[in-house]
C-alpha cells in the first residue's frame, strides 16, 4: 500500500520545514501546530504525520504534549523523532497513536527494535532515511554504511508481517520543495 499523508515537523514546539535535514535551517511556517492539525481536519483529512524534530536531534520525544493535542482532535497519527528505545516506543503507542517512525533504532540496536516488532505488529513503519543513497540515524546527523535496499529487506524477510511498512526519505531532497526523488525510490 502506498499513503500520503499531510505532515506536521515540529521544533521548538512550532511548525517548521528544515532544509535537507540541518536543523539550523528551521523556517517556521505556523507557531502553533495544532493550529495546522487542526487545518488538516477542517479539510477532511482524517489521518496525519507528526515529526518530532527535537526528538530525532535530542534522541527522545520532546512534543508529547502537542501530540495528545493533535490525537485528542480525533485524528490517526504516525508519528516520529526520538523513539529509540522499547519502553518509549510503548509509551508513545499507548498515548494513541495509530503508528511510530523508527529509523535509528534498527540501525543501532537490532535486538530492541525486533521486540518493538514483535511487541507492536502492524504498528511500525521503517524509516528508511539516507543520504548519498546510504542510510542515516541518530537525526539524520551519522551516514551509516549501509545500503538502504539492503537495509530494508533485512526487515523485509524476516519480519514482512510485522512491519506496517517504509519511509525512504532522500535527505538532500527534504525541504528543497523540489518533490521526492522518483529515481531512489
Amino acid at each position: 500500500m502506498f499513503e500520503i499523508l499531510p505532515a506536521i515537523d515540529i521544533k521548538d514546539g512550532k511548525c517548521v520545514r528544515l532544509f535537507q535535514g540541518k536543523k539550523d535551517t528551521a523556517k517556521i511556517y505556523f507557531d502553533d501546530p495544532l493550529d495546522v492539525a487542526k487545518m488538516y481536519k477542517d479539510y477532511g483529512l482524517k489521518k496525519i504525520h507528526v515529526v518530532d524534530l527535537d526528538g530525532a536531534f535530542e534522541g527522545k520525544p520532546k512534543n508529547y504534549k502537542i501530540l495528545e493535542k493533535i490525537i485528542n482532535l480525533g485524528l490517526k497519527v504516525q508519528y516520529g523523532g526520538g523513539l529509540r528505545s522499547f519502553e518509549i516506543v510503548k509509551n508513545t503507542i499507548e498515548l494513541g497513536v495509530e503508528r511510530v517512525v523508527i529509523g535509528t533504532l534498527a540501525v543501532k540496536n537490532s535486538e530492541e527494535f525486533k521486540k518493538c516488532l514483535l511487541e507492536f505488529p502492524k504498528k511500525i513503519v521503517l524509516a528508511i532515511d539516507t543520504k548519498d543513497f546510504k542510510v542515516t540515524s541518530l537525526g539524520w546527523e551519522k551516514v551509516e554504511n549501509l545500503d538502504p535496499i539492503s537495509f530494508a529487506k533485512r526487515w523485509e524477510e524476516n519480519y514482512k508481517n510485522y512491519l506496517w511498512g517504509y519511509l525512504f526519505t532522500d535527505i538532500s531532497k527534504d525541504g528543497s520543495l523540489e518533490g521526492p526523488n522518483f529515481e531512489a525510490i
